[in-house]
């Protein structure tokens, strides 16, 4: 089973992906927060998508304590933004991929799957 963290500060954003991921990523499990800092078990997470709104100082500390309790866990960054430079940040920062939030829900779905499959992934426009 694959479990999703999914932080950002908007609920019914966060509710209504964990209910997209859920239904179309079998064996998936979606655990929500509005921020980073409050979430508990910080280990077992496959994959971690932050909203770029939420990446602040304190927050990136605590992503990195997570990586280095679990190597394995996967990091993207979700953004409203679609500037190639905002892209290529966060790739060179050490994210694992950028998830567009305005995308459809197949290519969302897609930037999942490659996510969870170790590849990373860019939006397709770049």
């Amino acid at each position: 089973m694959s479990v999703i963290l999914v932080v950002d500060e908007h609920r019914v954003y966060r509710s209504g992906l964990r209910d997209v991921i859920e239904i179309r990523i079998d064996q998936s499990r979606v655990v929500e927060s509005s921020s980073i800092e409050s979430v508990e078990g910080s280990q077992g997470f496959d994959l971690i998508l932050i909203d770029a709104g939420s990446l602040t100082q304190r927050a990136l500390g605590v992503l990195k304590q997570m990586h280095e309790v679990n190597p394995a866990t996967r990091f993207a960054v979700m953004s409203t933004s679609n500037t190639r430079a905002d892209v290529l940040n966060c790739l060179s920062a050490g994210f694992h991929g950028f998830v567009y939030k305005l995308q459809s829900d197949n290519e969302l779905i897609t930037a999942l799957k490659d996510l969870l499959s170790g590849r990373i992934y860019v939006p397709r426009w770049l």
